[in-house]
């Protein structure tokens, strides 16, 4: 039996490069539940009340007998012919126990660790032999992602006692995964100092390797992908448009993306329609450069930075109100007044859906409201594509 686990403390991207491996080789992997889904004496509970359960309210050796209890079951959870995936090893709760008992209690690491290793040894049935993944987030590129990271992690607000007591969990967590790599080092360590893609492509190398797999890297080919967004008649479909034509990009609709999804019955989300972005470039493998319209809000943009890393650029077009009815006046033969209302209709709609929070964290801003050749231009330059032979290698 071949099993696999990702571990390392919290926000390291362990759930990430599971759901990346799904995303990208489903057939050769069985991907085990939540360890949760193992055993019915875990409650269901708002995290706020489970941490509460977690760190007040259940004894300590019945919270290790749940987890024992459901790593057992979980270990019972293969597939034939499957390498089996955990999100966090045997080990990693291991650790977990630890660090949660050193957090509840006045007791030593050393009192914890030998405890909890005795009861595992002595009550685990039957463990596999994993292939250990540790992930070690490079601290300056956890910081440089922070902003992304509060728009698709949605963290409950809790208490300031609730937030010290997890940052000291997190301690303890950090200590007890350092001395059980020291008694036995993970079989691979892997920095995360780059865009999950990136280290996603490390791992499937070092799964090629240990497994005598030969997966892929995903989406080499991707050069730059462009988000616009913009106010109606900003100009991103002309822009992007001009793109397509003049230096070969391939234009999305993030609607079409949503469409896709809730055709079959799938969750719209910014997960989903960033893997289902994702999934549209890895089977265009011929084409380098893409587009994406039109973002109303940040949260998609903000999951596909944290994927795709500077490949993925998200561009604001702006310009005036003004002069934006005029366009639409111009475009649709309609008089200035009706125009008018059409434009603030949409703006208001826009802005609700967060237009401004797109403005704020785009990487570029264009200035529309000046010629559209001078703004293309100048797009251009910031895009480092103002010659196209020289740009694509034509």
């Amino acid at each position: 039996m071949q099993t696999l686990s990702f571990n390392g403390l919290d926000g390291s991207g362990k759930t990430e490069q599971v759901n990346l491996l799904r995303w990208s080789h489903p057939e050769l992997f069985h991907f085990s539940n939540p360890l949760a889904e193992y055993s019915e004496c875990w409650p269901k509970l708002d995290p706020l009340q489970m941490s509460k359960w977690w760190f007040e309210e259940i004894p300590i050796d019945k919270f290790i007998s749940i987890i024992i209890a459901s790593l057992n079951e979980r270990n019972r959870d293969i597939a034939t012919g499957k390498i089996t995936v955990h999100d966090r090893g045997q080990r990693m709760y291991q650790a977990v126990c630890v660090a949660t008992w050193c957090t509840r209690e006045d007791i030593t690491y050393e009192e914890a660790m030998d405890k909890v290793a005795n009861r595992f040894s002595r009550e685990i049935e039957n463990p596999p032999e994993e292939m250990e993944i540790f992930l070690n987030v490079d601290p300056t590129y956890q910081l440089s992602i922070s902003p992304y990271l509060q728009h698709v992690m949605k963290k409950p607000k809790r208490p300031e006692w609730m937030d010290r007591r997890y940052a000291r969990y997190q301690q303890n967590l950090h200590f007890a995964l350092s001395s059980l790599c020291q008694i036995k080092s993970p079989n691979v360590e892997v920095v995360v100092d780059d865009c999950a893609i990136l280290v996603h492509n490390q791992i499937c190398h070092h799964l090629n390797k240990s497994f005598g797999l030969q997966l892929s890297p995903a989406i080499e080919h991707l050069k730059l992908l462009i988000g616009f967004g913009g106010y109606s008649e900003s100009g991103k479909s002309s822009f992007a448009d001009r793109l397509r034509l003049e230096f070969g990009f391939v234009r999305l609709k993030f609607r079409f993306f949503s469409q896709s999804l809730r055709a079959n019955n799938s969750e719209v989300n910014p997960q989903t329609i960033s893997y289902e972005v994702m999934r549209f470039i890895e089977q265009h493998p011929f084409a380098e450069y893409f587009s994406v319209e039109s973002l109303h809000g940040f949260n998609a943009s903000a999951y596909l930075k944290l994927l795709l890393g500077n490949r993925y650029k998200v561009i604001f077009m702006d310009a005036g109100r003004e002069q934006r009815i005029a366009r639409m006046a111009d475009k649709t033969g309609i008089g200035h007044k009706e125009a008018e209302i059409i434009i603030d209709e949409k703006d208001a709609k826009k802005r609700q859906n967060g237009s401004e929070i797109v403005r704020e964290k785009a990487d570029l801003l264009v200035d529309n409201s000046i010629s559209s050749k001078q703004s293309f231009s100048n797009l251009l330059r910031e895009l480092g594509l103002s010659d196209p032979v020289t740009s694509l290698g034509l």
